[in-house]
């Protein structure tokens, strides 16, 4: 009996052992640092065409955390290219399906992706159409009067900026925006991409609740930087967004923290922008432009 209940106590520590070694989004003692700069490794590798390694570190990294599937890198979709391009494909559609509905497409720019899709349409038992009925249930999955008022604000506040500045417009819908914000936050939180989903306007075009906020005043951008934080560690908003987003509060000031914006000069300390980066999960200086000529390398 006694050899008994021994083995019961070891089983139940094992089980509870396993579950909290998973990391979940939002858990109370989550720190997703170690998972960005290891998102990033595996998207650097998928770049330069090393899809095997990047593979393995994405498998692996899913099985602790899981995917936040930060914006700009998308490592999850980095992760179906590797599945694809490595021969991995074993529940290659419910890890299709799982993504897109997720996080609304499983897609991803490539400097190789006509080969990398090519192949995947080939395995795959999902059309295109099949996939944009899933990206459609995605959509459907969040709060709309939410995701419009968020599309309302970005308008204004592009309208006020192009095609050329109107200071007049832009202090009114500062001071508007700034009561809207707090209302918003106030009622949902932070409205990052797992609250939101990632929403485009009636012209197809990508919105930003950060650029909304990047327009406010210095002092009002600073009242949401321990939120900002929070979320970050949590994995709902990438280090890329947290970071741009002090680096506009000092660059009210003409500098720059954490080099998400051009201007190496700028920098507060740029003999140590690279372990000043690694604190909030970024990677190395300069890692966002290399990105952008790897991936679009016809674009001058």
């Amino acid at each position: 009996m006694k050899k008994s209940l021994f083995l019961i106590s070891i089983i139940t520590l094992t089980i509870v052992s396993c579950k909290s070694t998973f990391t979940k989004i939002d858990d109370k003692n989550a720190n997703y640092i170690p998972y960005y700069l290891k998102a990033y490794e595996a998207d650097s590798l998928c770049l330069v065409g090393n899809y095997q390694r990047s593979y393995e570190i994405l498998d692996s990294l899913f099985k602790k955390f899981e995917p936040a599937n930060m914006k700009n890198v998308n490592e999850y979709s980095t992760y179906i290219a590797c599945c694809v391009m490595t021969g991995n494909t074993d529940n290659l559609d419910t890890k299709i399906r799982d993504g897109i509905l997720k996080y609304g497409s499983i897609i991803k720019s490539h400097p190789d992706g006509d080969s990398i899709y090519n192949r995947l349409f080939n395995i795959t038992k999902f059309s295109r159409e099949e996939m944009k009925l899933l990206g459609e249930k995605y959509d459907k999955r969040f709060n709309k009067e939410l995701r419009n008022r968020i599309i309302r604000m970005h308008d204004e506040d592009l309208s006020a900026r192009t095609p050329s500045l109107n200071h007049e417009k832009m202090n009114e819908f500062q001071k508007k925006h700034e009561k809207e914000i707090e209302e918003i936050i106030k009622k949902y939180g932070y409205p990052h991409q797992n609250l939101v989903g990632y929403i485009l306007n009636d012209k197809n075009e990508p919105i930003n609740f950060d650029v909304i906020l990047f327009h406010q005043t210095t002092e009002n951008k600073k009242k949401y930087v321990s939120l900002l934080y929070e979320n970050l560690v949590k994995g709902n908003i990438s280090p890329f967004e947290y970071g741009s987003i002090i680096d506009k509060i000092y660059l009210d000031n003409s500098k720059l923290y954490y080099g998400t914006f051009i201007g190496k000069e700028l920098l507060i300390n740029p003999k140590k922008i690279d372990s000043t980066r690694k604190t909030i999960g970024l990677p190395s200086y300069g890692y966002e432009e290399w990105s952008f000529k790897k991936t679009f390398p016809d674009l001058k």
